[in-house]
């Protein structure tokens, strides 16, 4: 039709949003992909062997089964047409108290709060390990999904059910793996993320998309009636389909999932301990447990049958009403407004109820209430009088003290959570930290660890006066050949007088150190981003300091003239230092940051130039033709 020149002026106006959109987000994607190389999703690793000797696979990313964890069910797909088809979740409100399983455990003496707790933390029976909510998109909303499918016509239906079904192939994960290994090994940036269930957002965004395209068609269209008519069954008749395959479901599922032998056990435990009240248990209490843990069980799918059952009749009421008011317009019953209007408000009282099981007035808490829950123990207040610059280990959680952030709030702590930890740093945690290896507790500069008392059950604060403190001077260098050494090298060396430096690192180490006692390395001050110290030294000497080593930011400064240092002890940073007094400064500068913040404003400034250029083209236009 001799529209290429239109194709190319289209396309490069394309490309020129789309480099535009990532310009004016650049220091956000910079800094995130140059940090991701370095962490637990980009693969960033020393070793080739695990800490259990097996040979560790090489990877640029997650491992697999870790990355494929929160994979959707391909059957709990259809939860976006009946939330409780799969239980919902761990943390909502789906079961009430009227429920089997509540009434055994009230009969039991649990409070009646407590044990609906208990359920409703059990009620999912799904694929994932463990879900705060299911995926549910409305029942009128598929329903008008589902007519769109019938109704819409050419390129608009098929790139969008094209894009439905391919979300929900991602979704599944592990359970369709056949398709989503393919996208882990060759997919940008797939081996990344961790949860496939992630991938239903696109649905969320298309299902009403395609839904509202449908109502345009019924409400506006100018279609034939009968060929209205004949779509409309088409559609309706689908949508019954789905509800009888799902109402088959409903009567041969078992409800039983791959967490109810935890579930059994753990209430089995919790009877037998109840029974035996701290003496040995008899074969008769045993077998008095383990009945009733099977009942509680059997007492969760009965309930889990009945929350599905009630949101299947649920649902297709409200579908069955959204297709009635559909009918009565089409046939000239109703009129368009008081159609759209119900709709509307069947649709919004659908989702709107549903999403009360998870979030209703008892979750907002006031700031006062939330801030009490990181409460200021003896313990904190002990080491806080410390005006030392140290870190802190706390045990008295009960739980993964790696992956508990409590003692964070008020301390340098050697725990807490992150999704995309420092690939050397968690190395060091799985090998080292997690087994106990004291020395290198001490050089990451742990002066106090929290543990709890067993006696009062508080915690109580430790010293550890041998923690090396924030910097020392190593007397000698331990070369090793590669990573594994250096891990293995940890087990044994005396890491306060010895510095565990790989052999590629030598030109960098520059000369051994020379024994000096009077050589001294001071800190001063640590700021965030900058981190100072101090030396003063009769001959060279190799400084050694206790903060994790990250070379795409950091830059090390010798009396304010930028010097080389290197990594050591696996983790940690060093430096070679000359005879003398000097001050040494570590400072934060990423050039992903400076480059992203410039591409950023570059972005901005020609987007408000865009605009003024055109607002005056336009202003141009109005007074000519004026």
């Amino acid at each position: 039709e001799k529209q290429i020149a239109h194709f190319f002026i289209a396309n490069a106006l394309a490309a020129i949003a789309l480099v535009a959109g990532f310009a004016s987000n650049a220091m956000g994607y910079l800094t995130t992909y140059e940090f991701s190389k370095e962490s637990t999703r980009g693969g960033r690793t020393e070793l080739t062997v695990n800490s259990d000797g097996s040979k560790k696979p090489a990877s640029d990313g997650l491992d697999k089964e870790y990355a494929f964890g929160w994979s959707y069910g391909i059957g709990e797909s259809f939860t976006v047409l009946i939330p409780g088809l799969y239980g919902g979740s761990n943390g909502g409100k789906e079961l009430s108290s009227s429920g089997e399983f509540v009434k055994k455990l009230t009969d039991l003496g649990v409070p009646e709060e407590n044990a609906l707790q208990m359920a409703n933390g059990s009620a999912y029976w799904g694929a994932q390990p463990f879900t705060q909510g299911t995926v549910y998109l409305g029942a009128i909303v598929c329903l008008l999904f589902v007519l769109g499918l019938v109704f819409v016509e050419g390129w608009q239906k098929w790139w969008m059910a094209g894009i439905v079904v391919f979300a929900f192939m991602m979704a599944w994960g592990k359970n369709f793996s056949a398709f989503n290994d393919f996208l882990f090994n060759h997919f940008p940036l797939y081996n990344k993320f961790r949860a496939p269930a992630m991938a239903l957002v696109i649905p969320q965004l298309v299902f009403p998309l395609l839904g509202g395209l449908a109502l345009q068609q019924i409400l506006v269209g100018k279609t034939d009636k009968a060929l209205l008519v004949k779509k409309f069954k088409l559609g309706a008749g689908v949508m019954g389909v789905l509800l009888v395959l799902l109402a088959l479901f409903y009567f041969t599922s078992d409800f039983s999932g791959v967490q109810d032998a935890t579930t059994k056990e753990r209430y089995q435990s919790m009877m037998l301990q109840q029974m035996s009240q701290g003496k040995q248990p008899t074969t008769d209490m045993q077998t008095q447990a383990a009945q009733f843990g099977s009942s509680l069980v059997k007492a969760l799918r009965t309930d889990r049958r009945s929350l599905m059952g009630s949101d299947l009749l649920r649902n297709t009421l409200f579908i069955a009403a959204a297709l009635a008011l559909l009918w009565l317009l089409i046939n000239n019953k109703l009129k368009l407004p008081v159609v759209l209007a119900g709709i509307l408000l069947l649709s919004s009282f659908d989702v709107l109820a549903i999403g009360r099981r998870y979030l209703t007035d008892e979750n907002f808490v006031d700031a006062a209430d939330f801030d009490n829950v990181f409460q200021l123990t003896q313990a904190d207040a002990q080491i806080k009088a410390d005006p030392g610059y140290f870190r802190v280990f706390d045990q008295s959680g009960g739980g993964d003290p790696f992956a508990d952030a409590r003692a964070s709030y008020f301390h340098n702590s050697l725990g807490g959570y992150l999704a995309a930890r420092l690939g050397l740093y968690n190395d060091l945690m799985d090998n080292q930290l997690k087994k106990g290896n004291q020395a290198v507790f001490d050089m990451l500069n742990t002066k106090y660890f929290i543990q709890e008392n067993p006696a009062t059950r508080q915690p109580v604060a430790l010293k550890n006066d041998a923690a090396f403190g924030p910097c020392w001077l190593a007397k000698n260098i331990h070369w090793v050949k590669d990573g594994n050494e250096e891990m293995k090298a940890l087990d044994s060396i005396d890491l306060k007088q010895n510095v565990i430096i790989q052999e590629k690192y030598k030109a960098t180490a520059g000369n051994p150190p020379a024994f000096d006692s009077t050589a001294r390395l001071d800190f001063v001050r640590n700021s965030n981003d900058t981190v100072v110290y101090k030396s003063k030294a009769g001959s060279n000497q190799f400084a050694v300091f206790s903060e994790i080593y990250y070379d795409k930011g950091w830059n090390a400064y010798l009396d304010g003239k930028k010097a080389d240092y290197l990594r050591v002890n696996y983790t940690l940073r060093g430096m070679p230092l000359p005879a003398g007094e000097h001050s040494i400064e570590f400072r934060f500068e990423p050039q992903s940051y400076k480059l992203g913040n410039t591409l950023a404003m570059i972005a901005s400034l020609l987007a408000y130039l865009a605009l003024l250029a055109a607002a005056w083209m336009q202003w141009k236009k109005w007074k000519t033709a004026a």
